[in-house]
């Protein structure tokens, strides 16, 4: 419900709003207290509002602001008014209205937040937008509500916010306000589950490891919670936790043989892992060992350090003690070794042998591994970890029958540890792993630019978008990713720029008259404010080139590509947007007029020669983006799930939180675009800025707010 639906007509100058705010009060003066005496107090208020933000006289800005305090009070009772005639719509706008009033700038040193009622309201409004799943406004209204040292809705607040930041995947926040708020409320389910998730889609295992076990204090049987917190150990080889914890999971659910797969494997790692530690330290200490003899051969050296031979013995007796210890379960033995074994029966041994350590582990993965390769005999991955295991067990009979398995699935045998590696596949696979290598992640949904959007806070009022995303196509291949690029390009202008959602049209998978229906809107809205509104215009999908005419067209989603009358022509939209009276336009093009695709195909079969359309010209006051240059193709950068052109913009954008000139934005994503895509396609796309001779250099130093 917009602010003002219910009030028949808006105040759009001083004087209007000076009208309205006097008929409501004579109206209150009477005892009148109605619907219609709240209309004419909202319009009052929107119509001051609005001259707040224009120049003004001294006397004329005194009076705006005089006006509104007198009408703040107003909008609270509105408020309760509107919530005991159980009307919850024009509560929420008399609530918002009252909170967005101390907002203004105009109200700076009128010390209005904080005061009666302010901290409720800010919280009603905050709960409201958030139920609507308007989470970018609810934002602002919870951190209204912190704001103020009221305590009743604290808890809530925190809470909201977290889950607002969750739902517009800004989880760099969402740790951040959790961290925060889990200080003063540790139980709260809601800021530990967003903080969770949020960490898994960052990365950030350091950090869940913190919420996890928080989190289990308090829900000390969860096993979800205790299934990520294994799992997140075992992603960062931390064994030994990851076995406690799966000991826990085997135990409350003995028949899952997932999580049993789990408890072996992460046995077993620990075991590998205490072995590879061991046979570092010894080959560190054999190291050390040839340093000092050869050291005890250059007596210049020894004098040199002040080193005497009594000295240096020591010294290699203690190394060779170390020795071993390490290989007091070895065969290898030397004759140095064993004597000092002999001289030294009742000294205390330095160090303890990590092989003895891990064999404690390899003893608790076998008889787990039995069990699995028993239920799944298939499992190659299980065969060589459990034939490793009895190769450090030393049980012949049993690698024997181990190394059986692994050649009736024709893989190699375990003969002895020299290849030892930790297992990264907790399932059971048909799959060997052949080096040691870290848990590979899982391929991303989204990208970098996708989440931790920038939320700027704001207010871009003036600015009009209109954003196409065409990726299915009736009669063409799909464009991979445009309805991806259009609708991260629309969050970008909510969040960073500030433009109201209200103020975007948004259309995907557009015929014509779709694509022509939201252009047909700003031809309007720019004709009701001449001079005062910035558009924008933002197109992924085909483009189509006439052979004959040389002309540049957007392809519909359902055009056949041989009737030019249902496309859109690329020299008819820029002379609509020209013929706008709009303060500025600014037009964003990931499309090709060559008759290829992104997928490096032809749009028509029949046609092998990818052609140069004559370059369409921008007009006036417009500057365009385009994605490529004469023939080149507009690609996708595959690993980000964007055309590299969109995603370059969006990286622009969320680096500068739209503090970028069209200059600066320019250079960027031509340069960038340019080196990677022929870097990873090994073809050229080069992005161009396209303006109106007009214009000269003065579009350089513009922005998009």
């Amino acid at each position: 419900m917009s602010l003002l639906s219910f009030v028949s007509v808006k105040a759009q100058t001083l004087d209007e709003a000076m009208t309205a705010y006097k008929n409501y009060t004579s109206m209150q003066g009477e005892g009148i207290v109605n619907e219609r005496s709240y209309g004419l107090l909202l319009q009052a208020y929107e119509g001051l509002a609005k001259c707040s933000r224009d120049e003004l006289t001294a006397e004329k800005s005194a009076m705006v602001k005089s006006t509104l305090k007198e009408i703040y009070p107003s909008l609270r009772r509105g408020a309760y008014y509107f919530t005991s005639n159980q009307d919850k719509e024009k509560a929420l706008l008399f609530a918002r209205s009252y909170i967005d009033l101390a907002m203004l700038k105009i109200m700076g040193d009128a010390s209005l937040i904080g005061t009666e009622g302010y901290a409720e309201l800010a919280s009603f409004v905050a709960v409201g937008l958030y139920n609507h799943k308007d989470y970018l406004n609810a934002i602002t209204y919870f951190q209204c509500y912190l704001s103020t040292s009221d305590q009743s809705n604290r808890k809530l607040a925190f809470e909201g916010l977290a889950r607002c930041y969750y739902a517009l995947k800004n989880y760099e926040n969402v740790i951040y306000i959790s961290t925060q708020g889990l200080k003063m409320f540790p139980d709260s389910w809601p800021m530990q589950v967003a903080a969770i998730e949020s960490c898994v889609y960052a990365k950030e295992d350091a950090k869940m490891e913190g919420f996890l076990n928080n989190a289990l204090k308090y829900h000390p049987d969860n096993l979800t919670l205790l299934l990520y917190r294994a799992q997140m150990y075992e992603r960062t080889e931390q064994y030994t936790k990851a076995i406690a914890d799966f000991e826990r999971l085997v135990a409350a659910q003995s028949d899952n043989l997932d999580f049993s797969c789990h408890l072996a494997f992460d046995y077993y790692n620990a075991g590998v892992k205490l072995c590879l530690e061991d046979q570092e330290e010894k080959d560190s200490l054999r190291l050390a060992l040839a340093d000092l003899d050869s050291l005890a051969l250059n007596t210049v050296a020894l004098d040199s350090l002040g080193i005497d031979s009594v000295s240096l013995a020591a010294k290699r007796d203690s190394l060779l003690r170390d020795i071993a210890a390490l290989n007091q379960d070895s065969s290898i033995v030397d004759a140095d070794i064993a004597a000092i074994r002999q001289d030294s029966a009742s000294a205390a041994v330095p160090r303890v042998s990590k092989r003895k350590l891990a064999n404690q582990y390899f003893i608790k993965a076998a008889p787990l591994f039995e069990t699995i390769i028993a239920n799944t005999p298939y499992a190659a991955n299980v065969a060589y970890a459990l034939a490793t295991c009895y190769v450090g067990l030393e049980d012949t009979p049993n690698l024997l029958k181990a190394n059986k398995t692994l050649m009736a699935l024709i893989a190699d045998q375990v003969l002895d540890l020299s290849n030892l590696r930790v297992e990264t596949n907790y399932k059971p696979t048909m799959d060997l792993n052949t080096k040691v290598k870290k848990t590979e992640r899982q391929k991303a949904t989204f990208s970098d630019v996708d989440i931790n959007i920038p939320i700027t806070g704001k207010r871009n009022e003036d600015t009009y978008v209109v954003v196409i995303g065409n990726e299915k196509y009736k009669y063409f291949s799909k464009v991979n990713f445009a309805q991806h690029d259009g609708k991260t390009f629309a969050e970008y202008c909510r969040k960073v720029l500030g433009v109201p959602s209200e103020n975007i049209r948004e259309r995907y998978d557009a015929s014509l008259t779709e694509i022509k229906e939201p252009i047909k809107y700003l031809q309007e809205k720019t004709t009701m404010n001449p001079g005062k509104l910035d558009i924008i215009v933002y197109y992924a999908g085909h483009g189509i080139p006439n052979v004959a005419t040389g002309g540049a067209y957007l392809l519909p989603t359902d055009a056949t590509g041989t009737d030019f009358e249902s496309c859109y022509e690329l020299d008819v939209l820029y002379k609509q947007l020209n013929d706008m009276p709009a303060k500025s336009v600014t037009v964003f093009l990931d499309a090709c007029f060559s008759g290829a695709t992104r997928g490096n195909e032809m749009l028509f079969s029949e046609r092998f020669v990818e052609y140069e359309v004559d370059e369409a010209e921008a007009q006036g006051n417009m500057v365009v983006f385009c994605a490529t240059t004469g023939k080149q193709t507009a690609m996708a950068y595959d690993e980000k799930q964007h055309g590299f052109f969109t995603y370059f913009v969006l990286r622009k954008l969320k680096e500068t939180g739209g503090n970028v000139t069209l200059g600066e934005l320019g250079d960027y994503v031509s340069e960038r675009v340019a080196n990677k895509a022929f870097d990873i396609k090994n073809k050229k796309q080069t992005p161009v800025v396209n303006v109106s001779t007009s214009l000269g250099d003065t579009w350089k130093s513009r922005k998009l707010y």
